[in-house]
């Protein structure tokens, strides 16, 4: 939520002060300037999760004690460095956005997202040769092969909603759309809650109920690996639920 906030802020002020033309040059120089930063960060290999500058300022702005540790070492995935091409992300977001708006026949809208999006997935995939493509380190490359996935998505869904006219099938993510923060937050504190509140006698120990419920319950039905799957997919379902129930009820959650 914080980098949605960082990258959403500045991205909205650079959105307001440039023209569309100016945004592709601010853009080509967030994005470029970001694997320069990289690149020239590390002397010895600036995409590894131990040396890239990411890490390294992280660890001196925040410390040690301050940073995630979920990948085995101390290292942020949402890190500040990487902020800045996030900022990329909401200027393209901003670019498809202004596409669909100035376009009213949906027929042509579908075909200029069709060739944008084609265009960003072509680049980012043809970048992450020599910048590899990194979610955690939200690579440049990244940036253009996700933007272009999803502007590919957008059209279809423009093209099977708004041309098609076929609306049944996506009412449960209006479900989920009219309550989004109140999910986001519930999934989050039912996560902690399990993981860290309830615990339940095993084997002569103590698990977390999260963990009980996976290796207990879906691991035995579907295996390691398909369990995992099933394991998500009902929580998906189950917060799917909550969200009908409020929507049948006509509760919407808004800050």
């Amino acid at each position: 939520m914080q980098r949605i906030a960082i990258a959403y802020a500045f991205g909205a002020v650079i959105c307001l002060s440039f023209k569309r033309k100016q945004l592709f040059f601010v853009l080509g120089i967030i994005v470029l300037g970001y694997w320069a930063l990289l690149y020239f960060g590390s002397l010895v290999n600036p995409y590894a999760l131990e040396e890239n500058i990411v890490r390294k300022f992280d660890l001196l702005v925040f410390g040690e004690n301050h940073i995630y540790k979920g990948f085995g070492i101390r290292f942020d995935p949402e890190g500040l460095l990487s902020t800045i091409p996030s900022i990329a992300t909401v200027i393209l977001g901003y670019l498809v956005g202004q596409s669909i708006s100035q376009e009213t026949k949906v027929l042509a809208k579908t075909k200029k997202l069709l060739v944008f999006g084609m265009f960003l997935t072509l680049i980012g995939y043809l970048w992450g040769f020599v910048f590899p493509i990194n979610k955690a380190l939200w690579t440049s490359s990244y940036v253009f092969y996700t933007a272009g996935l999803g502007t590919l998505f957008l059209a279809l869904l423009i093209y099977i909603i708004d041309f098609k006219g076929q609306v049944k099938w996506a009412k449960p993510f209006i479900h989920f759309g009219v309550n989004p923060l109140f999910i986001f937050v519930f999934s989050g504190l039912y996560v902690k809650t399990t993981r860290y509140l309830i615990k339940i006698p095993f084997q002569n120990t103590d698990i977390s109920g999260y963990k009980y419920l996976y290796s207990q319950v879906f691991v035995p039905i579907a295996g390691n690996m398909n369990g995992s799957l099933l394991f998500a997919l009902a929580h998906i379902v189950a917060y799917w639920l909550i969200c009908f129930l409020l929507y049948k009820n006509k509760l919407f959650i808004k800050i």
